[in-house]
């Protein structure tokens, strides 16, 4: 009877143990993931990879960076992704009316997209979104602004995760264009999105801006340090030159496009070694 009672005994508590191993393993984790491109880009590819299960992502602001002892301010930099040869992002456009026309476009593009999957209650989300900052005025403007845009860098990181894995590369403009995001390329030369790169000319940087429509001008700017920026010659064509550079150091590249309204906003800077 005393060697039953110790068989039960120890079973109870195997099952306890193995239960409480089980519970253990099921329990999320929380992650935490700084709310800039980067981070969503990295819970986008972890989607794709099946690693949401059981995984809380915490997203979180850098509100104030601040400065080390010697009163220097501290920057963090989102660091690129090596693997990616194209890279979306939004440039919205300063007119009220434009930018609704251009984010409603994004969503149209991301409804039923035959290579990202959106649900559509995030969809219906973002369009609600963008129609409370096309009625909204003064400073309301800017905070429904800043909501929409967001919800649309969500679906813009699902897409650039998905045009990121390698049997995708090939294809990676058609997907990220396909939602209707800009597109910069990294030593492309292809006409229908930003890139900055290599003439085969000693000391010459090329250029192709994605092409405006109606009568429209390109503001070309260049610097040599990413900070102080020089302003070229704008252009009638979505093409450019930069001539009579010292080969070897590396330039940066922006522009804007310039519309009947005005300029419209930068597209990001893209970083180029001039020839030698």
């Amino acid at each position: 009877m005393k060697n039953l009672m110790l068989s039960l005994v120890a079973i109870k508590w195997f099952i306890i143990v193995n239960f409480t191993r089980l519970v253990m393993n099921r329990i999320r984790k929380t992650v935490m993931v700084l709310d800039d491109k980067a981070g969503r880009l990295k819970v986008a590819e972890n989607a794709l990879a099946g690693e949401f299960q059981d995984t809380e992502y915490v997203f979180f602001k850098l509100v104030n960076k601040g400065n080390d002892r010697t009163g220097k301010m501290i920057i963090a930099m989102a660091l690129p992704n090596p693997d990616a040869s194209v890279e979306a992002y939004l440039v919205i456009p300063r007119n009220h009316g434009k930018a609704v026309v251009l984010m409603n476009d994004i969503v149209a593009g991301c409804t039923d997209n035959i290579y990202v999957s959106i649900l559509t209650a995030d969809l219906d989300s973002a369009s609600e979104l963008i129609e409370n900052y096309n009625k909204a005025h003064g400073e309301a403007r800017k905070v429904t602004l800043n909501l929409a845009v967001e919800a649309l860098e969500v679906f813009m990181a699902a897409f650039q995760a998905f045009a990121n894995q390698p049997a995708n590369k090939k294809n990676s403009i058609v997907i990220l264009q396909s939602g209707n995001f800009h597109v910069k390329g990294i030593g492309g030369n292809h006409p229908d999105i930003w890139d900055a790169f290599q003439s085969s000319i000693a000391g010459e940087v090329l250029a192709t801006a994605i092409k405006g429509e109606g009568n429209v001008c390109y503001d070309w700017w260049i610097s040599f340090d990413n900070i102080i920026w020089i302003r070229m010659d704008p252009t009638v064509h979505n093409r450019a030159s930069f001539s009579g550079l010292n080969p070897h150091p590396s330039v940066w590249v922006k522009y804007q496009l310039v519309e009947a309204d005005g300029p419209q906003g930068f597209h990001p800077a893209i970083k180029v070694q001039v020839p030698a």
